[in-house]
């Protein structure tokens, strides 16, 4: 199950560095390319745009394999039903994995989702997600099943929406329950 959070740049950046501080780390662009390269950072302070979303739907905005820094991230082949070849970063063949999907603000006005998820049961995999999770639990707080960082809440209470997409009704954003606020 996704861990979901909204994370501006500085509320993200504070939680994974933490969680770097516990474990050295690499993040690796999760993504398909024709030549198999991949883009590796060995620090989210690294990432560029870090914060900033490249789509206006959560699920579909990048997201970067994390893995211990002293293992390698390797591309998976594909071959298309045209026949041509294009390899994939994902999860598929490097299970001592998670995803960081940062999500971020959408051209300045929307913060969208981020999320931290594994599909592998992979000792490595799990004492990372729980690593991360941590660190991003002690930076934010719980709105309603996000967790929220500090920046994310002021931008929340300034009125700005806290969504998983654009596209979605403003009925669907994250609102603060009026009764617990105090």
């Amino acid at each position: 199950m996704p861990f979901l959070f909204f994370a501006t740049r500085q509320d993200l950046l504070a939680a994974l560095l933490e969680a770097e501080q516990k474990q050295a780390v690499r993040y690796v662009l999760a993504a398909a390319n024709e030549t198999g390269k991949t883009q590796q950072y060995l620090t989210a302070a690294e990432i560029p745009d870090l914060g900033v979303a490249d789509h206006p739907n959560a699920i579909a905005c990048r997201g970067y394999l994390v893995t211990e820094r002293a293992r390698s991230v390797a591309p998976r082949r594909v071959v298309s039903n045209d026949g041509a070849v294009w390899y994939a970063i994902d999860q598929m063949i490097n299970p001592n994995t998670i995803e960081v999907s940062p999500g971020g603000l959408w051209e300045g006005t929307v913060l969208l989702n981020g999320r931290v998820e594994t599909v592998s049961g992979s000792e490595c995999a799990r004492t990372l997600l729980k690593t991360f999770r941590s660190a991003i639990r002690k930076r934010c707080s719980k709105i309603g099943a996000y967790w929220v960082g500090s920046e994310a809440g002021a931008l929340l209470d300034a009125g700005k929406r806290l969504t998983m997409g654009v596209q979605c009704p403003p009925g669907y954003d994250l609102k603060r329950d009026k009764t617990k606020r105090g």
